[in-house]
């Protein structure tokens, strides 16, 4: 990039969300609860970039899928990822939310600080090609496998959100993929789906502690930007949920939930009740299962009968229940 493009860039980044929040939506209900009022930008991503003008091309209506920036990769992921020793990562906080992925010998940390501003990291660990992907509007930490149909993918962030959460893309067929649910709901992949891969979301302090010896994402070099400041805090704090999604008022949209679900139907669990009881059984149509948590912040969902196990989604309420919102939910 160019002295002109990075400053751009960084201008972007360190207001975007937030200045969309202040102009259309944090304070105005009207705005917040109306799905149709869209931002105005110069560039319809929709329609120019991804040539979607009409709602057979995608599985949601497109007045849905909302533009949040000006331009596809307005907010840049990494593609080039640096890492350092835990010991040597003195810009992390005890409390930082950190998603952590293993895979063989190599565990790798990736800040949530950091992909505040990137929310993607194209990597390659132990030999295999994957995307870290956080949405910060849903809460949601999820890791794909790149590899698709043969070929490695590059995933970017497309600049439209559906159900406020990330909307990816990919480069070779510029096909519009869900992040909470790893489908492509248009374009020429549509139907597919990602490889979904285990991460865990917890504090820097817990998993630092349990797994001394990972790698962290060392901060990238963009000018402006100091991965200092707390972009979301106030809209976490706020009931308002922009960019679309379903709201139900058995708990605050923002409050974290671990959600599960297979064929047979959803639940979701108030994170801070798990944290306290470290397990918790569960039938779902009729199967007994349990969730439980480790010391590190790891947590697992079992099938008691055959064993399977599998991992749940950690994640705002507002988010699970606007994709799940037939789900159970387990909380105080």
């Amino acid at each position: 990039m160019n002295r002109k493009t990075l400053m751009i860039t960084s201008v972007l980044l360190t207001g975007l969300y937030v200045v969309i929040f202040a102009s259309h939506g944090l304070a105005s209900t009207s705005e917040a609860e109306n799905p149709k009022a869209q931002p105005a930008f110069e560039m319809n991503i929709l329609a120019e970039f991804f040539k979607l003008t009409d709602d057979k091309q995608s599985d949601y209506p497109l007045a849905d899928i909302f533009q949040g920036c000006p331009r596809p990769d307005c907010i840049p992921a990494i593609d080039a990822p640096q890492f350092i020793p835990a010991a040597e990562a003195s810009y992390l906080q005890a409390d930082d939310l950190v998603i952590a992925y293993s895979s063989g010998s190599e565990i790798r940390v990736y800040p949530t600080r950091i992909l505040d501003f990137h929310e993607i990291v194209n990597d390659t660990v132990d030999g295999k090609a994957i995307a870290i992907t956080y949405c910060p509007l849903c809460g949601t930490g999820v890791a794909f496998s790149r590899e698709i149909d043969g070929k490695i993918l590059r995933l970017g962030v497309s600049g439209v959100l559906h159900g406020s959460d990330l909307v990816l893309y990919d480069d070779d067929s510029r096909s519009l993929w869900q992040q909470i649910t790893g489908k492509s709901f248009a374009g020429p992949r549509r139907g597919q789906g990602l490889q979904s891969l285990p991460v865990t979301m917890t504090t820097w302090e817990r998993w630092n502690n349990a797994h001394p010896g990972s790698l962290v994402l060392q901060p990238p070099n963009f000018e402006g930007i100091t991965y200092k400041k707390d972009q979301y805090r106030g809209y976490r704090e706020s009931e308002k949920v922009m960019f679309g999604g379903k709201q139900d008022p058995r708990l605050h949209p923002k409050r974290v939930v671990h959600g599960f679900a297979n064929e047979s139907g959803a639940m979701a669990f108030d994170a801070d009740r798990l944290s306290k009881a470290g397990s918790h059984k569960f039938k779902l149509s009729g199967e007994d299962f349990e969730i439980s948590e480790t010391a590190d912040g790891s947590l697992q969902v079992k099938q008691l009968t055959s064993g399977k196990t599998f991992q749940p989604l950690r994640t705002f309420w507002f988010a699970w229940y606007t994709f799940h919102p037939d789900t159970g939910l387990w909380a105080d």
